[in-house]
């Protein structure tokens, strides 16, 4: 993640700490995979570490996640809402469905609709090249829209090939937004890795997108 994303270089620029924990050998994101993993409890305990090692606001704890990694991301804002202020799912989607989150987390979508292994519209291809049932990039966001306890509908916008939907009347100053990426593919947008023209940094968005956010109380 680290070689592929170049996130270190925001990093610097934006005086933040990154980590990147490894799932092994996958993560444990509440659909039934992995289940013996208990991985919530091992981001407990690295952040545990973190904030105790090294100068961390713990009023201002993201994560940040790419296809699997997304799909834990969200389960983590269901699970350790307490700990985290937002999320950014990167080509994900939520198959957790026991989701009962303590307070209101931010939540950043960023997906493209030519998406073929996490389709943009719903599903997720398993290894076996069959479609298992997933939510769809705007339903998800819808969920946590009302989680969040958001009023109205979200703010329509479109730059390019980006199209942003957002609700920012939110608990909390909580914020929820989907950025759909046009003829996007599965990726980590702004990378080295199946680009296409005029599609988003996801490096300067997320953080953009973390860094305007109230710490949580």
């Amino acid at each position: 993640m680290a070689a592929m994303t170049h996130f270190d270089d925001e990093a610097v620029a934006g005086r933040f700490i990154v980590a990147y924990p490894d799932g092994t050998p996958c993560w444990n994101d509440g659909s039934g995979i992995n289940a013996w993993a208990d991985d919530v409890t091992f981001i407990s305990r690295l952040l545990d570490r973190l904030t105790t090692d090294l100068p961390v606001d713990q009023t201002r704890i993201f994560i940040a996640g790419f296809s699997v990694g997304a799909f834990m991301s969200y389960r983590l804002a269901c699970e350790l809402s307490s700990r985290i202020v937002a999320i950014a799912s990167v080509s994900g989607t939520m198959r957790y469905d026991q989701c009962h989150p303590a307070r209101p987390v931010s939540v950043l979508e960023m997906h493209g609709t030519m998406d073929s292994t996490v389709p943009y519209d719903g599903g997720i291809y398993s290894p076996k090249g069959d479609l298992q049932p997933a939510p769809s990039a705007a339903k998800v966001t819808q969920s946590w829209a009302a989680f969040d306890g958001c009023v109205g509908d979200p703010v329509q916008s479109q730059s390019g090939i980006i199209r942003v939907s957002v609700w920012n009347t939110c608990k909390a100053g909580t914020v929820v937004r989907l950025d759909t990426v046009i003829g996007g593919y599965h990726q980590w947008f702004g990378s080295d890795f199946n680009p296409v023209p005029g599609e988003p940094d996801a490096n300067a968005v997320i953080w953009s997108f973390f860094s305007s956010l109230h710490p949580m109380n």
